[in-house]
């Protein structure tokens, strides 16, 4: 059992003495272990176990920086923890008989807000980094923090609505094509290395909704390197699953929901 009070505690003293090796460290592995419990939901189906250390680790002066440890920043990586338990609140209510409607529509609107917020700002950055008239031009090329954020903001799009509204109302969305259309083009240009390594998890739910002629891009994804790696065993588990998932949606292409998807995995990997 954690106590999210004493662990919030530590973690504000670890900040403070943020200077100290250990504190570094501290941080550094709290970092780690919660960047691990988020992307687990993904496949687990269950909210974060640290969710109530978020503010505190993530908030307005945040104590850990995801981008320097994962590379995507603290506030997608929150809208991922947030879109979890909205899973796991959603399967409970219906389960029990008390799901509650309003409530999740008005939580799933907030962090709907939130994501098109965050890609409104992406948008602007990236058009003062591209526009050769801009100040800035010259000297800020985007950097690998901003690609790896920049997938995972998508990718949570596409996870909310998943969620929300389930596989059909996804594919029909004209939101969707323009994310499946801007993630071609960026797979097709991104080179083979330490950024596909860091974007696991958002590959992931790109597949899971690809398109039929667009599954043979994942399929050589994730069977060559660098993700095909030999000492990263688990990722051998993720193609099959992509398949089982192509092939659900092909038999059942109108009633396939995300719970749908987590029934298919007998065993809860990781998407690292």
């Amino acid at each position: 059992m954690i106590n999210d009070e004493s662990t919030s505690n530590t973690l504000r003293t670890a900040y403070e003495l943020r200077d100290g090796e250990s504190s570094i460290i501290f941080l550094f592995l709290s970092g780690v272990v919660m960047w691990l419990d988020i992307v687990s939901c993904l496949t687990t189906g269950k909210s974060p176990q640290l969710l109530d250390l978020h503010p505190v680790a993530f908030g307005a002066k945040p104590h850990i920086k995801l981008e320097k440890i994962m590379g995507c920043k603290n506030w997608v990586m929150t809208e991922i923890g947030r879109i979890a338990m909205l899973h796991e609140s959603k399967r409970h209510g219906l389960q029990n008989g008390t799901f509650d409607a309003h409530s999740f529509k008005t939580q799933a609107d907030d962090i709907r807000q939130t994501i098109r917020r965050g890609q409104n700002e992406q948008f602007l950055s990236e058009l003062r980094i591209t526009n050769p008239n801009s100040p800035s031009h010259a000297k800020s090329p985007i950097r690998p923090h901003e690609i790896i954020t920049r997938v995972f903001t998508r990718a949570a799009h596409i996870y909310l609505e998943l969620v929300v509204r389930g596989f059909k109302s996804v594919e029909e969305n004209p939101d969707f094509y323009n994310i499946n259309t801007e993630l071609m083009m960026m797979l097709s240009t991104l080179p083979r290395g330490d950024l596909f390594r860091a974007i696991v998890c958002p590959l992931y739910l790109f597949g899971c909704v690809a398109k039929a002629e667009d599954r043979d891009v994942f399929r050589n994804i994730f069977s060559s390197l660098p993700l095909n790696d030999p000492f990263m065993h688990h990722r051998k588990t993720i193609l099959p699953l992509l398949e089982k998932v192509w092939s659900l949606r092909d038999t059942r292409s109108n009633d396939v929901s995300w719970e749908s998807v987590l029934q298919l995995s007998e065993d809860k990997i990781i998407l690292l």
